[in-house]
């Protein structure tokens, strides 16, 4: 519980001095992630061996 209580408090911290930038971060890896995932069910559906 301290130790989530200590990553907790860092997390608000690095929101306050940058949250503009995590966001374009954490958008930019959601999109990636998607577009991997939306790849592989493409290749899936086309051959069954990859």
């Amino acid at each position: 519980l301290n130790m989530i209580d200590h990553v907790y408090s860092l997390n608000i911290v690095f929101w306050g001095q940058q949250a503009v930038r995590f966001d374009t971060i954490m958008l930019t890896d959601y999109f990636q992630f998607v577009f991997c995932v939306f790849d592989e069910l493409l290749n899936q559906g086309g051959s069954a061996d990859t």
